[in-house]
């Protein structure tokens, strides 16, 4: 019986540390995560507008092909 109450007595205290412990590491960790996904948003975005870039060149080369075939 003293062991079950000694089990009961520390188990309490346990959780509430672990939750005290808990929250400033959350804190903590989310600017990075943040910051990770801002970096990667960037990168996408980079990504996204080098392709768009590509593609406008490919359609003022068109624009310029058929505006030269015209002209023939």
């Amino acid at each position: 019986m003293s062991l079950s109450t000694s089990l009961i007595t520390k188990s309490p205290p346990l959780p509430s540390s672990i939750t005290l412990v808990k929250q400033p590491i959350i804190r903590q960790s989310s600017i990075p995560i943040q910051s990770m996904m801002v970096t990667q948003i960037h990168s996408i975005l980079d990504n996204i507008d080098s392709v768009l870039d590509k593609i406008q060149a490919q359609a003022n080369s068109v624009i310029r092909r058929s505006a030269f075939n015209e002209n023939y």
